[in-house]
C-alpha cells in the first residue's frame, strides 16, 4: 500500500507542473499582447474617427443650404449693370406712391420692407423728403434690394445704412432722400 504523504510533500508543487503553468500563463499573456490589445487600440481609433466624421457631417449639413444658395446665385445669369434711371421728382400729393414703389422692390427681392417718411423734412418748402427704410431678410437679398431701389427715379440719395444681426435674418435700416416737386 502507499505510504501516507507528509505535509511537506503535499505542499510542494512538482517542477513540471509549475513549468506547465508558467508556459500556459506565458501563452495567455502572449495571446493578449498579440491579439486583444491591438484590437482594443484599433477599436478606440475607429471610434475617434467615427466621432470626427460625425462632426464633419453635422457641419456639412448646416452649411449645405448656404452653399446651395451661393452656388445658385453664382450660376444665375443676372444683369450686372446697375440701373441708372433718368432723374425725376415725386409730386407732393403722390407721396403714397413711394410706399408702393418700395413695396414692389421688396417683393421682387423677397424682403420685408417698411417705409417711414419723416414729414418734418417737408417744412420750409424743402425739395427733399427724408425717409427711413427698414428691411428684414438675407444679405444677398439686401444687395438685390439696393439695386432695385436704385431703379426708383425719384430716389436721389441713400445715406446711413445700419445692419443688425437677428435670428431668422438681418435687419437693415437705410436713410433715403426722395426728390419732390417744387411747391407752387
Amino acid at each position: 500500500m502507499a505510504e501516507p504523504m507528509n505535509e511537506q510533500q503535499t505542499r510542494a508543487i512538482p517542477f513540471r507542473s509549475l513549468l506547465y503553468m508558467l508556459l500556459c500563463g506565458g501563452v495567455i499573456v502572449f495571446f493578449l499582447a498579440i491579439a486583444i490589445i491591438p484590437n482594443l487600440l484599433a477599436i478606440r481609433e475607429l471610434r475617434r474617427e467615427q466621432q470626427e466624421t460625425s462632426a464633419r457631417i453635422t457641419r456639412q449639413s448646416i452649411l449645405f443650404p448656404f452653399y446651395q444658395k451661393t452656388l445658385a446665385m453664382a450660376l444665375e445669369k443676372e444683369n450686372r449693370a446697375l440701373p441708372f434711371p433718368a432723374a425725376a421728382t415725386l409730386a407732393r400729393d403722390r407721396i403714397d406712391e413711394a410706399r408702393s414703389d418700395f413695396a414692389e422692390a421688396a417683393l421682387r427681392t423677397n424682403m420685408d420692407l417698411e417705409l417711414v417718411p419723416e414729414f418734418a423734412s417737408l417744412s420750409g418748402g424743402s425739395r427733399m423728403l427724408t425717409a427711413n427704410v427698414s428691411a428684414r431678410g438675407d444679405f444677398h437679398d439686401f444687395r438685390r434690394l439696393l439695386v432695385e431701389l436704385g431703379d426708383i427715379p425719384y430716389l436721389t440719395r441713400m445715406g446711413e445704412i445700419r445692419i443688425q444681426a437677428l435670428p431668422g435674418g438681418n435687419r437693415y435700416e437705410i436713410k433715403c432722400g426722395l426728390a419732390l416737386e417744387e411747391q407752387r
